[in-house]
This record gives C-alpha cells, structure tokens and sequence, in this order.
C-alpha cells in the first residue's frame, strides 16, 4: 500500500485486528498524525494530502480533515506553550493576591 506524503512528513503504518476477518486482519493503512490536534489519520490506498485530508498552507504539515475545517493554523506544540503560559500566569497571580498571603 503506497500513499504519496510530502518529503519529511512522518508516516506510521497501522494494522487493526479482527478476530471474524479471514487470517485475523481486518484493516491495513498508512497513518500520519495531524499536526494541529494529534488525531491519528488512516489514509485510503494511493492517496495524497490534497485528495484525504489537508496541508496546513501555514505550517506546511498535515493535518486532518476536522482541523481543515476549522481554518485556523495552531499546531499541537503552540498550543501547550499557550496553556504553560496560562497556567503560569495563573501561579503568579494567585500567588500574588491578597488572599494568598493572609493564607500563606
């Protein structure tokens, strides 16, 4: 099974069992994880980017097709440094406040 990926882009290979299939296998697939939400993509036999799913035309990596909905480029690592950041202002603020220091 060949699916055609942009140099560079990481792709796995899945094989999903199943007990009633003839030999056990129920389904073979290459996979590649979308950049932005982490979702592990099954691609179809033969199939490119631009006829399964999508390339993010931001950060040129791929990404699924609920994520091509949405339009929007944040990929998976942004996304936890804005929740770190969050978090650590979160600290800072609680650690600063009044209540906090009659507490403390």
């Amino acid at each position: 099974m060949a699916t055609l990926l942009p140099y560079g882009v990481h792709r796995s290979y899945a094989i999903i069992t199943d007990p009633d299939a003839p030999g056990g296998v129920g389904m073979e697939a290459d996979t590649f994880t979308c950049h932005h939400c982490q979702f592990v993509v099954h691609m179809k036999p033969f199939a490119t980017l631009s006829n399964s799913n999508g390339l993010c035309r931001q950060c040129w990596k791929p990404i699924c097709t609920a994520c091509v909905r949405l339009g929007t480029c944040t990929p998976w690592e942004a996304q936890l440094e804005q929740i770190e950041a969050r978090d650590r202002l979160l600290r800072q603020v609680s650690a600063s406040s009044p209540m906090a220091l009659r507490t403390g």
